[in-house]
């Protein structure tokens, strides 16, 4: 490398975050924070030979910079895409073109749509959604989701594979709508299929984003949450539509009920910000720290510790824990309690169904629908643990899980 004169680089982005820049490369989603000095060596570098930037730099701050080094580290980061030798023609020395950084990507797919789902238009007919659901909610009580609504039918075992099959297209919707946020900015952003144990789980990588500037980051975070109360203002409308003469829901009403109940949890599940939520991303990007879990862990078990062996913190670190704590508390607080009720009354409700089943007697149809409820119940739990202990074995193994 010490033969180079001149350095082709990649698309590049520049976000000034304060005494630092947030420098990317989008279509590989490679970032580095550099520090200011740093950043402007780089973009000298974008139209200059590196003995010009070198130049430069050494007006600018008075020093030379260590440009072996810092191109090593452009190298790792995948910024390069050619780097030139003395041994090319001095014709080309004076190209601009050889120094300028590479054409950026094209436009991300879904672009449009994205404009169009978050457009003026769209925000006033998801406003009327909402405050039309609100408006039902509060004069119809029959579509009031609850606990005790998320038992739409009389047969136990078809509860759960109902609710199964309507809720994985819902929340591959709040994962989009995250997505299609992202797009709209021009942003990668992408959905992908994992599983935790037997659960199908869908999950959205945002990194590109961060080729924008930071208050631009908040929405596409708060997306999905926008996307869960579309969803339960559209289900609650349903159920309103579907009622019978005598003003109750018929059974695909009920069932929107009961996708109403467990969206609303999905939205409070959010304010779970210990376990990096939607709301845990936003509020990240609001206070410029990335890991706010980590930084809350550590001054936990600090607390643990003597004084003297407690792990320096900055001042921001303490002014973002001094309402970051009490904040977690609250709304971690509220949300457990939310949960707890919920189960409480689910339980209470299934094992009350349950009971009345098991006293039709043996061989009846209400019998036998309680006896498989039990095993889809307690089988779910089991496979879960046998999941779990494999997982461990194979990481214990360094096998692949």
């Amino acid at each position: 490398m010490s033969g180079a004169t001149r350095i082709r680089l990649h698309h590049l982005t520049f976000v000034d975050e304060g005494d630092e820049v947030l420098v990317g490369r989008p279509d590989t989603e490679a970032y580095a924070v550099l520090p200011v000095d740093g950043a402007d060596l780089l973009r000298q570098l974008q139209d200059h030979t590196i003995p010009e930037a070198v130049a430069w730099y050494e007006q600018a701050y008075q020093e030379t910079p260590d440009i072996e080094s810092f191109l090593d580290d452009l190298r790792e980061l995948g910024f390069i895409h050619e780097l030139d030798s003395d041994s090319d023609s001095d014709s080309d020395n004076n190209n601009d073109s050889d120094n300028a950084s590479a054409p950026p990507p094209p436009p991300v797919r879904l672009h449009r749509l994205a404009k169009a789902v978050f457009s003026a238009p769209a925000w006033l007919l998801y406003t009327a959604l909402a405050t039309t659901a609100v408006a039902v909610l509060v004069t119809v009580p029959q579509v009031r989701p609850g606990p005790s609504r998320v038992f739409f039918a009389g047969t136990l075992w078809l509860v759960p594979f109902v609710l199964v099959a309507v809720e994985i297209p819902l929340i591959y919707l709040h994962e989009m709508f995250h997505v299609l946020a992202g797009r709209r900015l021009g942003a990668a952003s992408r959905i992908s299929i994992g599983h935790r144990l037997y659960f199908v789980v869908f999950q959205t990588t945002l990194t590109g984003i961060y080729s924008v500037p930071r208050r631009k980051r908040v929405f596409p975070f708060l997306a999905g949450m926008v996307s869960d109360i579309l969803v339960f203002s559209a289900l609650i409308l349903f159920a309103a539509a579907d009622r019978t003469d005598a003003g109750t829901p018929g059974l695909p009403g009920r069932i929107a009920i009961a996708a109403a109940y467990f969206t609303a949890l999905r939205f409070l599940w959010q304010f779970l910000i210990f376990m990096e939520t939607d709301v845990h991303h936003v509020l990240a990007t609001v206070l410029g720290r990335t890991d706010l879990r980590g930084l809350t862990q550590t001054y936990l078990r600090s607390l643990l510790r003597p004084r003297a062996e407690r792990p320096a913190m900055t001042e921001r670190d303490r002014a973002v824990l001094r309402w970051f704590g009490p904040l977690t508390v609250a709304c971690v607080t509220a949300a457990m309690a939310f949960g707890l009720y919920s189960l409480v009354r689910v339980l209470s409700t299934y094992t009350t169904q349950l009971t009345h089943g098991f006293g039709a007697g043996a061989g009846t149809g209400r019998f036998w629908d309680s006896t498989f409820s039990v095993f889809f119940v307690v089988g779910q739990f089991v496979l879960a643990g046998v999941l779990a202990a494999r997982d461990r074995r194979a990481r214990q193994k360094g096998l692949p899980q």
